[in-house]
């Protein structure tokens, strides 16, 4: 359910270095803003998460935003801190290994065996196609958006990016009959139905598909549907275009949720 638009637009903003908590099934995890994406397509925040979960708040973050993040990821922050997925807890100038930009690998796995033949690198400005993987080059971050629930379960399973592929097949061998997806909703919130309607034109002239526009009484919600279960890449990419398009109207994309059926 999207956040009242008023409570959104009156947040405070969140910078670069803030400490995040994020409830899991094990444990408080923590994760560090670390950089904000801006070059269209947009792409917004990265974080990265932090070592170890805790029964309490640690007192204080200083030892742990030294050590190396486990994994890192993009992830629609502003929006969950602004409806209390996740909580900023304070914060801490970034460790020196942490400043540079990523970089990032991506591929579209199969959808039979969930295998990537193809792989790109990614530097936040330019793509370029590599013919495979070094040792090394398995434990880049991979260049995604992830959603609370995606975040929350690979803290609580230990997943990492070398560990992803494995991971994905188990998976697949434990549920050989798995959900389908049948569709995905985005969210995207403005202030009036003028910027929403304006964007709805942009969205219908792109060819995809809109699910109205929602006034809750304070702000208008604009739902666009993706239609089937769409790859990895695919969803990032429309997620990114969405972001983009919301910015030109004073809008915010506020995630997505899908539709299943069994």
């Amino acid at each position: 359910m999207p956040v009242q638009l008023r409570d959104y637009f009156m947040a405070k903003k969140v910078q670069i270095g803030a400490i995040i908590e994020i409830d899991t099934k094990i444990g408080k995890a923590y994760a560090q803003f670390s950089h904000y994406h801006s070059e269209p397509p947009r792409w917004g925040a990265l974080i990265r998460v932090l070592p170890g979960v805790f029964d309490e708040r640690p007192a204080e973050f200083k030892a742990l935003v030294v050590q190396k993040e486990i994994f890192s990821t993009f992830f629609p922050l502003q929006a969950a801190v602004n409806r209390d997925i996740v909580r900023e807890v304070g914060a801490e100038p970034l460790p020196e290994h942490a400043k540079p930009f990523p970089l990032f690998r991506s591929g579209n796995p199969n959808p039979e065996t969930g295998k990537v033949s193809q792989w790109w690198l990614w530097d936040g400005v330019k793509s370029w196609m590599v013919p495979g993987l070094t040792d090394e080059q398995w434990d880049l971050p991979i260049k995604e958006i992830s959603n609370d629930l995606a975040l929350i379960d690979r803290i609580e399973t230990g997943w990492t990016p070398r560990k992803d592929e494995a991971m994905t097949q188990e998976e697949r061998a434990k549920n050989p009959v798995q959900k389908r997806i049948t569709k995905t909703r985005h969210f995207l919130l403005f202030k009036t139905r003028a910027d929403a309607e304006c964007v709805l034109q942009e969205v219908a002239d792109r060819g995809m598909m809109s699910g109205g526009i929602l006034d809750d009484g304070s702000g208008f919600t604009l739902l666009v549907e993706q239609l089937g279960n769409p790859s990895r890449e695919d969803l990032d990419r429309v997620m990114a275009t969405l972001r983009e398009i919301a910015a030109l109207r004073n809008g915010h994309y506020d995630g997505w949720d899908t539709a299943v059926a069994g």
